[in-house]
């Protein structure tokens, strides 16, 4: 957990990859490239951004590339910023950022902000490239991810492990129930009962929290189905690598612990 949090999940910005699309030719722009260029903050000796440069790129291509992960913000210099700037007219910059990555987006906005806030006339712009995300808008989800996975990862595990324990299991391989049909019961119940957990979580979001889902409901029905039996699986294989359901509580917070920070229940 240590190396997982510490070295996965630090929080910390290092070498952000910054594109400047620099459409001006003028003085002023250049100034302003050579300042954020110039822009020296490091953290524990390594500089915070790393920043490049270019012209005559589309906002449409520039999404693309944040998209892509190449880039974690990209400041979009139009042509008559030179020329807005000699006239101290007001002008509006915009910058692209990977909002996927809080930490990160939100340094470079405050810098940016910070940078420009020194002319006074300049604005700047930051639209969301991934829509408008609420909170609840990734919660719901990551929460139902979690609930099915670590339940039906514990549930089937630990019911197999029990009955290995304590006998049952072996005394009902001895009857003529066939193994498969073993797997395949207790695969079916675990299917019924998580679908079941999801449906009843996605109702208390609707009916609590306003919460819409405005994709396919068969869609997602699918991803249950598909995500469920995954997390029977992986329950039985760990259920048959321990002997006692100690061992297999101390096998499965070793696995379903980390999860919970992958599912997008406290960040999207």
């Amino acid at each position: 957990m240590i190396v997982f949090f510490g070295y996965g999940m630090g929080g910390t910005v290092k070498d952000a990859p910054i594109l400047i699309i620099n459409d001006d030719t003028g003085r002023a722009s250049s100034s302003l490239v050579q300042e954020i260029g110039s822009y020296t903050a490091k953290y524990d000796g390594n500089p915070m951004f790393s920043v490049t440069y270019t012209k005559d790129m589309s906002q449409s291509e520039a999404e693309s590339k944040i998209d892509a992960g190449i880039y974690k913000g990209v400041l979009i210099i139009p042509p008559d910023y030179s020329d807005s700037i000699a006239k101290n007219e007001s002008m509006t910059l915009t910058l692209l950022t990977d909002s996927s990555d809080v930490t990160t987006s939100s340094v470079i906005i405050n810098f940016m902000r910070q940078l420009l806030a020194k002319t006074g006339s300049i604005t700047l712009n930051v639209p969301n490239i991934y829509g408008n995300l609420e909170y609840l808008d990734f919660l719901i989800p990551g929460v139902i991810a979690l609930t099915v996975f670590m339940g039906s990862v514990a549930t089937t595990g630990s019911a197999i492990a029990g009955e290995k324990e304590d006998g049952t299991l072996v005394r009902m391989l001895m009857t003529p129930v066939s193994k498969r049909s073993v797997i395949l019961g207790k695969t079916i119940y675990q299917l019924i009962l998580q679908l079941g957990r999801a449906v009843i979580l996605i109702l208390a979001a609707y009916f609590l929290l306003g919460f819409n889902m405005n994709g396919s409901w068969l869609l997602i029905s699918l991803v249950l189905v598909i995500f469920t039996l995954g997390g029977v699986g992986m329950g039985i294989v760990m259920s048959t690598m321990v002997e006692d359901m100690e061992s297999f509580f101390q096998l499965n917070m070793l696995v379903t612990m980390p999860s919970m920070f992958v599912t997008g229940v406290f960040f999207p």
